[in-house]
């Protein structure tokens, strides 16, 4: 309720270097204390990572983390898919397609499908991908635009918003519009 009278230190540069070399001093503990913590954690989360290799093609099960409102969280499926792994950032991020969506998804939230049959869109899906040739020969990794088909060594553009690549002629862009304005939004993106 009262306030203390304030005293002045008369040797003032001593008492300073003495209290920044206790601040120095419970840094250091609490960054030993940290690091211990932070190698303990790391450990029990290794024990219980599952590091499980996919690979572009691999049926999987996306974990469905979504809350929809007015639907009861325990009653809903856990897993979203099949789906098919259409593109391999890392071995830790995935580009997964299902029935009507792409998603880029965590390593830790796939779960691999080992169903013995697949739904008929995967089927289609894995046609038309071994289908689609590029000009050196092989087959096409990656479909692109509103079109789903490959790269035809004609212009294309990518969007900012949703960093896809669209054909030029699909979207209606010409390299020169492109070039004239800062920023391109395609046709889903588009406010």
């Amino acid at each position: 309720m009262y306030p203390r009278e304030v005293q002045l230190q008369s040797d003032a540069v001593p008492y300073l270097a003495n209290l920044q070399k206790e601040i120095e001093k419970a840094h250091g503990l609490a960054r030993k204390s940290l690091s211990t913590n932070q190698e303990r954690m790391k450990r029990d989360y290794d024990l219980r990572a599952r590091l499980q290799v996919y690979e572009k093609g691999d049926l999987v099960y996306l974990l469905d983390t979504a809350q929809v409102k007015g639907q009861c969280r325990k009653l809903s499926p856990q897993w979203k898919g099949p789906g098919v792994i259409i593109h391999k950032f890392s071995s830790c991020l995935f580009r997964v397609k299902l029935q009507n969506d792409n998603i880029t998804a965590n390593h830790d939230k796939l779960k691999k499908c080992k169903d013995r049959t697949c739904p008929g869109w995967i089927e289609k899906f894995k046609h038309h991908m071994s289908q689609v040739q590029d000009p050196v020969g092989g087959p096409y990794k990656d479909l692109y635009c509103v079109c789903r088909q490959p790269y035809d060594g004609k212009f294309m553009v990518q969007c900012d918003m949703c960093a896809e690549w669209f054909h030029g002629v699909c979207v209606g862009v010409t390299l020169a519009s492109v070039r004239s304005k800062p920023e391109y939004a395609c046709p889903r993106c588009e406010p």
